[in-house]
């Protein structure tokens, strides 16, 4: 049986709508849940956020975070804790960028943002303690006690934290960038503590400002035994974030990470048969190579844009304006390979549905 050039076109369609949109979770459905061994399992997507902002955070100069945790995974970018408003805008963020730690902090100066990157920390599928201090000055971070990291403020700088801003695990506070893996505990105190004192010793614990511990009993909030107004968290069935960025502009991204740059190819990649087999299909409809192509191309953003403004509705999906431009300069391309003369010679021999007719 002759392969057809329409047949391909409406099964790779069928493949990029189930490619883009799976797992179709429009109902937004959170798969955070207690585990029966004890702590919060996050599967994407999933998500654990307080439902006020906590204040109490935003007047700490000085503090230590202690996280305890298990990934299940070493290969992928994911959000494992998240004080902000969005993407941009970040007080604190653990995040695993395959192996890699990266911690971020937001600070007023010419630097807004400071960052630790400590690589090989999820290498093997351990129990892992997180621990991040501030003293004023310096950012430090050690995993088990070791793998010192640390970081300076630029002179003159200090933390600038946004007080309206939500705290929120297993994800960025918009829902994206899930993290797969196990809670165990959380605390954070109001001072930093020096390596050697990992983790935080019995006799700071009443200096405890925030306090969550996964292992004991919970369904739909964890409670916060640290000191101030607690802030529970809070584990909906289902979560509605609350703002959408729809076809984020390019400067909502950092240009110069390799998974944006690898995220680019291969949205270029992926509409390069989008090109390839829509030109074949309208300049022989249209019997006119400059209709067809501008068909083609016209076809490529239409079918681009639909899937990018159904992804903003999606909890592990990004609705980009990058990936819409990528999308039409890979149907592009497509559209000129199907055009090179040797190229149109070796199709003939699928039979006439290859073929150009009388086209102009």
């Amino acid at each position: 049986m002759k392969l057809s050039p329409v047949l391909l076109f409406w099964t790779y369609l069928a493949a990029g709508v189930v490619a883009t949109l799976w797992p179709f979770n429009f109902l937004q459905y959170n798969l955070a849940s207690s585990s029966p061994s004890g702590g919060l399992v996050f599967k994407q997507p999933a998500i654990a956020f307080t439902q006020n902002a906590p204040s109490k955070l935003a007047r700490l100069e000085r503090f230590t975070l202690e996280l305890r945790l298990i990934s299940f995974s070493v290969r992928e970018r994911a959000c494992i804790l998240d004080y902000g408003t969005d993407e941009h805008h970040v007080n604190l963020r653990l995040q695993q960028e395959n192996d890699q730690l990266d911690v971020w902090v937001e600070s007023a100066g010419g630097h807004p943002e400071a960052g630790l990157h400590i690589p090989h920390v999820f290498a093997r599928i351990d129990t892992l303690t997180i621990t991040v201090s501030f003293d004023g000055v310096k950012l430090h971070a050690w995993i088990n006690g070791g793998s010192r990291k640390t970081t300076q403020l630029g002179p003159g700088e200090r933390l600038q934290w946004d007080s309206s801003a939500t705290l929120a695990l297993g994800s960025l506070v918009d829902g994206q960038n899930g993290w797969r893996g196990e809670l165990f505990s959380l605390s954070m105190i109001d001072r930093s503590i020096e390596p050697a004192k990992t983790p935080v010793p019995a006799s700071l614990r009443g200096n405890l400002v925030m306090s969550y511990d996964f292992t004991g009993p919970f369904r739909r909030l964890v409670p916060d035994v640290g000191s101030g107004a607690p802030n529970p968290l809070w584990i909906p069935e289902r979560y509605t974030v609350p703002s959408r960025i729809i076809l984020a502009p390019p400067t909502h991204y950092n240009w110069h990470t390799r998974w944006f740059v690898f995220d680019m190819a291969g949205n270029v990649l992926a509409f390069f048969p989008f090109g390839f087999l829509g030109a074949i299909i309208f300049i022989r409809q249209r019997k006119s190579v400059v209709h067809g192509i501008v068909i083609t191309l016209l076809a490529a953003f239409l079918f681009s844009l639909s899937v990018e403004m159904l992804q903003a509705w999606l909890p592990t999906r990004n609705s980009s304006m990058v990936d819409l431009i990528c999308n039409v300069v890979g149907a592009g391309i497509g559209t000129f390979f199907s055009r090179i003369s040797w190229i149109q010679a070796a199709l003939k021999r699928f039979g006439p549905a290859w073929r150009d007719r009388s086209v102009t």
